[in-house]
C-alpha cells in the first residue's frame, strides 16, 4: 500500500497483522484501534491519532510520528528504529522493551511513560520529558537528553554510558545501579536525586559540573570549590522555565561561583 491515502474515521477498527508499508495516515484517527504486528514501517502518520491503540510488536521503522498522538498507547515490543517521534505525546503510553535505537524524540512527552527495558540506543531525546517515567533497565547508550526532563523518573539499573545529560534535570530520580560511564554531565540537575553513587558519577565526564547535593559534594571532593561561572548560570536561566526551581538552581550555582 506503498503511497496510498487513507482518509477515514477508523476508532476501535480490528487492523492487526495488516501490511500498511509506507502508508500515508497523516490525521487519521486510530484511537483505540488493534494494530498488534501490523507492519507500518516507513508510514506517514504526522499528527495521527492513536490514543488508546493497541500495537504490540507492530513495525513502525522509520515511521514519521511528528505531533501525533500515542497518549496511553501499547507498544510493548514494537519497533520503532530510526522512527520520528518529535514532539509527539506519549504521556502514559507502554513501550516496554520496545526497539527506538537511533529514532528521533526531541520534545516528545513521555511523562509516566512505561519504558522498562526500552531500547534508545543513540536516540535524540533533546528535552524529552520523561517526568515520573518507569526506565528500570532502559538502554540510553549514546542517548542524546540534553535539556531532558527526567524528574522523578526510576532510572533503577539505566545504562546511560556515553549518553549527552547536558543540562537535563533528574531531580528526585531514583539511579540505584544506573550505569553513568562516560555520560556528559556538564550543568546536569542532580540534586534530591535517589540512591546515586559517587563512583558512577565520578565515572561520567563533566561530572565536577553537575548540580548535586552537599553530601555527594562532599563524597567527590568538591565541597567548598568554586565550580561554576557566569555562563553557566545564564545557561541554566534559559533551560529552566519554572520560576521557582529556577530561582534556587541559580541560588545553588551563586554560591559556587567562581572566575574562568
Amino acid at each position: 500500500m506503498m503511497d496510498a491515502q487513507i482518509q477515514a474515521d477508523l476508532r476501535g477498527a480490528d487492523l492487526h497483522g495488516v501490511n500498511l508499508k509506507g502508508t500515508c495516515l497523516s490525521a487519521v484517527n486510530l484511537q483505540g484501534a488493534h494494530m498488534s504486528g501490523a507492519n507500518l514501517n516507513d508510514a506517514q502518520m504526522e499528527k495521527t491519532n492513536l490514543s488508546g491503540a493497541y500495537l504490540p510488536g507492530a513495525a513502525l521503522n522509520g515511521a514519521d510520528l511528528r505531533y501525533a498522538n500515542l497518549e496511553t498507547a501499547f507498544l510493548r515490543g514494537a519497533n520503532l528504529l530510526a522512527a520520528d517521534l518529535r514532539n509527539a505525546n506519549l504521556h502514559g503510553a507502554d513501550l516496554s522493551g520496545a526497539d527506538l535505537h537511533g529514532a528521533t524524540l526531541d520534545g516528545a512527552d513521555l511523562h509516566s511513560a512505561h519504558l522498562r527495558g526500552t531500547d534508545f540506543h543513540g536516540a535524540n531525546m533533546h528535552k524529552t520529558i520523561l517526568r515520573s517515567a518507569n526506565l528500570h533497565g532502559a538502554y540510553l547508550r549514546g542517548a542524546h537528553l540534553d535539556g531532558a526532563d527526567l524528574r522523578n523518573a526510576n532510572l533503577h539499573g539505566t545504562y546511560l554510558k556515553s549518553s549527552g545529560l547536558g543540562g537535563a534535570n533528574l531531580e528526585g530520580a531514583d539511579m540505584r545501579g544506573s550505569n553513568l560511564k562516560g555520560a556528559n554531565l556538564y550543568l546536569t540537575i542532580l540534586i534530591n536525586a535517589q540512591n546515586i553513587d559517587a563512583d558512577a558519577v565520578f565515572s561520567a565526564k563533566n561530572w565536577e559540573k553537575a548540580l548535586i547535593d552537599p553530601e555527594l559534594e562532599e563524597a567527590l571532593g568538591l565541597k567548598g570549590k568554586k565550580r561554576f561561572q557566569e555562563n553557566d548560570m545564564n545557561i541554566i536561566s534559559n533551560l529552566i522555565v519554572e520560576k521557582e526551581r529556577k530561582k534556587e538552581y541559580l541560588h545553588y550555582m551563586s554560591e559556587r561561583l567562581g572566575t574562568e
